[in-house]
């Protein structure tokens, strides 16, 4: 009995050090929502397997354990697919039930689809330790916060209601009216999200304001960033002939759709302006429609270690997104690496306050978007002009708002805990905005 009760002393003794208001003019710099929180626990998730990042959702899901690590956080952090070298736990059949049933009461077959039996046993397990706060990455992983029972924050990384309703926008047939659909019950899911977590994060101002206008409830925000090696990179590689890339997951809808645009609308009057310009498709899992759209002067990098390379070598990055581009990380890593974009409004969006005519402008016609392109390959704009555009955009200054929103998460509930039951106070039993 006397250990135990010195085990709360100690527990309850570290907590006021943890919650204590410190100085925001500390010798590290950090504010009292930023200061390092040595020992508390938290359980992230994200979709797919981040150990070897290569895409925007993998790069910011990594970037996000690393950064909150950095931070003083232990971080258990698994992906709902790709990690199939961790154990497999017991299975956790009521848990898997109330997650399955929240998954089907939304309606949607993309929430449906990252619907993983095995991914709710490690949360079942993860929760063991007693996590201080479960992180959720991406909005469609939300029925997994069922299978915790504790405080939930979530870094939602897209709009996805807004990413699928715009490609029903450019879809044809069946696939138009199961996007518009899909789209339709997202948005009731992400309407609920900000009313009933415990805090939550949007990468830009334009999904902020999405979000509180759908929910009343105003995120975070939490920008995409870029790794030093962007920046270290840049002035190494020059490309010649020119290049004309695009970095993308190639084996997703929107991306496929832009790559298919690229080549068939925007390339031809490029190809006739820059005779012996290459165009490459760069990055993981091409899509066969993807593939088929190589040809003598349309080459297709798909599965490469890294991205970088491609980037820096390239005259011209473009992000030819007509349905929304997600985390448009990528424009942010071309534009690290001293290379100029064209992009389309879509997919530049979250970013305008970019926008300079020198080195990253925007263009829907697909001339118009050709003429850019040929423009600035042969503008040859200072490398370092571009790089210093987004110098602010490293991860570890970009995330910081997250580690705030974290910080905070936590001491809130932390300082509910005595006065008020938290499940009521909170809404962590039934959300409130419902299933």
């Amino acid at each position: 009995m006397r250990l135990r009760w010195r085990g709360m002393k100690q527990r309850r003794q570290h907590r006021a050090r943890l919650y204590a208001h410190v100085d925001s003019s500390g010798s590290d710099g950090m504010s009292s929502d930023s200061e390092a929180r040595i020992g508390e626990r938290i359980l992230f998730v994200s979709k797919i397997d981040f150990r070897l990042p290569r895409d925007g959702g993998t790069l910011r899901a990594a970037a996000a354990v690393n950064v909150l690590r950095d931070a003083g956080f232990v971080v258990d952090a698994f992906a709902v697919r790709g990690d199939t070298a961790l154990p497999r736990p017991a299975p956790a059949w009521w848990a898997r039930l109330r997650v399955l049933i929240s998954a089907l009461a939304t309606l949607s077959p993309s929430v449906l689809k990252w619907y993983s039996p095995v991914a709710v046993d490690r949360v079942v397990a993860a929760a063991r330790h007693r996590p201080d706060l479960f992180l959720i990455s991406f909005s469609q992983l939300a029925p997994y916060r069922r299978a915790f029972g504790g405080p939930v924050a979530f870094d939602l990384h897209n709009v996805e209601a807004d990413i699928i309703g715009n490609y029903a926008k450019v879809a044809k047939g069946l696939l138009r009216l199961a996007a518009s659909l899909d789209a339709l019950f997202l948005r009731r899911l992400e309407a609920k999200i900000p009313r009933w977590a415990d805090g939550v994060t949007a990468v830009s101002d334009n999904d902020a304001d999405v979000f509180e206008r759908l929910s009343g409830v105003r995120p975070a925000v939490a920008s995409n960033g870029v790794s030093g090696d962007a920046f270290s990179l840049a002035a190494q590689i020059v490309g010649e002939p020119p290049e004309i890339v695009f970095v993308a997951h190639l084996g997703w809808r929107p991306n496929i759709d832009g790559a298919q645009w690229l080549v068939t609308a925007v390339w031809p009057h490029v190809r006739g302006a820059l005779p012996g310009a290459l165009l490459r498709l760069v990055g993981r899992s091409p899509a066969p429609e993807v593939l088929g759209l190589a040809s003598h002067d349309v080459l297709i990098d798909g599965d490469v270690e890294s991205v970088l390379p491609y980037l820096a070598r390239a005259r011209v990055s473009t992000a030819p997104l007509l349905a929304a581009g997600g985390t448009r990380l990528k424009i942010i890593e071309g534009l690290a690496t001293g290379t100029p974009v064209v992009a389309t409004r879509l997919g530049a969006l979250g970013l305008e306050a970019l926008v300079d005519r020198t080195f990253f402008v925007i263009a829907d016609d697909p001339k118009v978007f050709a003429d850019e392109i040929v423009r600035l390959a042969a503008q040859r704009t200072c490398p370092d002009v571009v790089r210093d555009s987004v110098r602010q955009y490293s991860w570890a200054e970009a995330l910081s708002p997250l580690v705030d929103e974290v910080c905070r998460a936590i001491r809130t509930v932390a300082s509910s805990r005595g006065s008020v039951s938290r499940r009521g106070a909170l809404g962590l039993g039934r959300p409130r905005g419902g299933k």
